[in-house]
């Protein structure tokens, strides 16, 4: 996991700590400050599709983002690099 805590005083992290925990055929997450996950065994090279599905259980009072990271290099120190899909709480 990789925590991207707030740098912006004008949209602070919220209180509380992020759970991220096996449930059902899935996972549950629970995230006051933006993360990204990853399993390092998890790789994929060549020709490859992406798939998830993400429900929201409760929004927040302000604009989340949720999708998937792919194409990652160094996610566990300062200079990762990664491509991403997302979708706003909104739907943009």
């Amino acid at each position: 996991m990789r925590v991207d805590r707030s740098a912006s005083a004008s949209d602070p992290d919220a209180s509380g700590n992020i759970k991220f925990v096996a449930e059902g055929a899935g996972f549950h997450c629970t995230n006051p400050q933006a993360a990204v996950y990853w399993n390092p065994k998890n790789t994929a090279s060549g020709t490859y599709t992406l798939e998830g599905t993400f429900t929201l259980m409760k929004p927040s009072g302000h604009t989340n983002y949720y999708g998937l990271v792919f194409g990652a290099t160094g996610l566990e120190g300062a200079s990762q690099s990664y491509l991403y899909f997302e979708v706003a709480q909104n739907g943009t």
